[in-house]
């Protein structure tokens, strides 16, 4: 079954912006009919035969709250329901079920005769108790010992900001105000009571406010009571609905969900970018990510198999960099980098418009006359972004094209000293290009005193293409590869992984390759970039 959507955003604000839930399995649920009668429908939404996967096309649709069956067949269907359906509309309820809801088209009404139990089911709602403000009548919220007054302050003569004043247990406990930046005619405004913390005393209030702008913002306070009495926390201003909430396995506190938004603009369009899921717990007065700790590795994967789902029926995205670089970080976040890495070099857009600059002059890139911007490699940009972003932890390992901060001139070449300048640039850097075919077949990149002369490069250096707006030179060359003592280096050195991989390259196409490739070499104010294309 197709699973793709046509409209991307939506599917996108599906995955991130609603609340989801930890990995639960359940038995069989007594208060749950699985078997329908009369005019009472299931939509099976998607089937699979992985739980994870199947717990990742869940998620997805959350808000719809689904549950994961079991049938008779050995499969996992995700369905929703029950639902009423009128004898002779049943076509016309699923076209419109799928059109307002935004799932899949090919979904399907069904009885459940065949389902036999519920493997996981959606979760209740974390909050235990919430209020909203609409910017002009004030709000007093009474609950859990609390009492809150959602009001505003006036800070000109038009606008104002939300304001909450909290008495707890009779006492007057604290204020809460939303920053002066972003403020409004109305500033609407909600709380939560959620236990974050579970060693504070009180649930938490989360204090939320949403200024209206194009894909942006909510920003979040959180008041949390400690041994020294009340503190406000500032979390992260987030786009869309900011943080969500997941319990706890023991369901005695909640996680602060959030998609990573440092992902969305960075390589694509909004509506083109992917951003993974990062988990994080409220300890005391801090906010601490938690995403990589062993126990989240499953609630990871479902996130990965969520975002590979949206690909599903559409190769297009597998040569989006705005999802590949989503889809590479939340491979890493299960131990699979390597081969994500891999499938990314190999259909990345090389030509896409989206992607972080340098200046090729002495000046920041916000400064820089538009001339002299250089945009750089996808992979390249990637690296250090994932690095920075904590989803790889050495970017010496991934192979990318590689910055040369004086490149080297060429050894043992027939070209003459005298060539045109355009092709004396292909050829100056040939150097660099020996390590980055060395780099791609290692999988990693080189480390300080490893040799790479298993890679000789032919006499046959061409020039294909030169931009002389931004002094780019297309080149191509043939290189030969000796598998052979790379794959007795690795074993040498421990790494057996990537000499097995390679040992399995040698019995299919044996130890000597030889192809022809086409390089990019940009000029940059402190060397050059290299690019092998595909």
């Amino acid at each position: 079954m197709s699973e793709h959507s046509s409209n991307r955003l939506v599917t996108y604000f599906e995955l991130v912006l609603v609340a989801l839930s930890l990995l639960v399995f359940v038995g069989p649920a007594s208060s749950i009919e699985l078997n329908l009668s009369g005019d009472q429908f299931w939509i099976v939404l998607g089937s699979r035969q992985d739980p994870d996967q199947a717990i990742a096309v869940a998620r997805r649709f959350i808000r719809l709250k689904p549950l994961v069956v079991k049938s008779a067949n050995g499969w996992l269907a995700v369905i929703t329901g029950p639902n009423l359906v009128k004898k002779g509309e049943r076509q016309k309820f699923i076209q419109t079920f799928a059109k307002e809801n935004f799932t899949p088209s090919d979904g399907y009404l069904t009885k459940g005769a065949s389902f036999k139990e519920v493997l996981w089911s959606t979760p209740a709602s974390p909050v235990l108790a919430s209020a909203e403000y609409d910017g002009e009548r004030d709000v007093t919220f009474k609950s859990e010992d609390f009492e809150i007054k959602l009001s505003k302050r006036a800070i000109n003569n038009e606008e104002a900001i939300a304001t909450a004043k909290a008495i707890y247990k009779g006492k007057p406990a604290f204020e809460m105000e939303m920053p002066e930046d972003n403020p409004s005619e109305k500033p609407a405004s909600a709380i939560s009571l959620v236990r974050l913390d579970p060693n504070s005393p009180a649930p938490q209030v989360v204090f939320t406010y949403y200024w209206i702008g194009a894909h942006c913002c909510t920003v979040t306070k959180i008041a949390t009571l400690g041994a020294n009495g009340w503190s406000i926390i500032d979390g992260e201003t987030l786009d869309g609905d900011g943080y969500w909430f997941e319990p706890s396995s023991d369901n005695s506190f909640s996680y602060l969900l959030k998609a990573d938004n440092a992902f969305l603009y960075t390589f694509d369009s909004y509506a083109g970018s992917i951003a993974p899921t990062r988990i994080m717990k409220l300890t005391g007065i801090k906010i601490e990510d938690v995403t990589k700790q062993p126990q989240f590795y499953r609630r990871n994967l479902q996130d990965l198999y969520s975002i590979e789902d949206i690909a599903k029926g559409n190769d297009d995205d597998w040569h989006s960099n705005g999802y590949l670089a989503g889809w590479v970080a939340a491979s890493a976040l299960v131990g699979q980098e390597r081969e994500a890495w891999t499938k990314m070099l190999a259909s990345y857009d090389h030509d896409s418009d989206f992607g972080p600059e340098e200046c090729s002059v002495d000046k920041k890139i916000g400064d820089c006359p538009e001339a002299n911007r250089i945009k750089l490699a996808f992979p390249w940009a990637l690296r250090d972004f994932l690095v920075k972003g904590g989803y790889l932890d050495n970017k010496d390992d991934y192979p990318a094209p590689v910055k040369y901060e004086h490149p080297s001139p060429p050894t043992n070449n027939s070209q003459p000293a005298s060539a045109p300048s355009q092709l004396q640039t292909c050829i100056n850097v040939s150097d660099a290009v020996k390590k980055l075919v060395y780099e791609i077949f290692l999988g990693r990149g080189i480390r300080p005193n490893e040799r790479y002369s298993s890679v000789t490069l032919q006499d046959d250096v061409t020039l294909e293409a030169f931009d002389s707006a931004i002094q780019k030179a297309t080149c191509a060359v043939t290189y030969e590869l000796n598998l052979r003592p790379v794959v007795g280096h690795l074993a040498e050195n421990g790494e057996m992984y990537r000499a097995r991989s390679l040992n399995l390259l040698i019995r299919r196409n044996g130890p000597d390759l030889s192809h022809r490739i086409k390089y990019t070499v940009k000029p940059t104010s402190s060397g050059s970039y290299i690019e092998i294309l595909p």
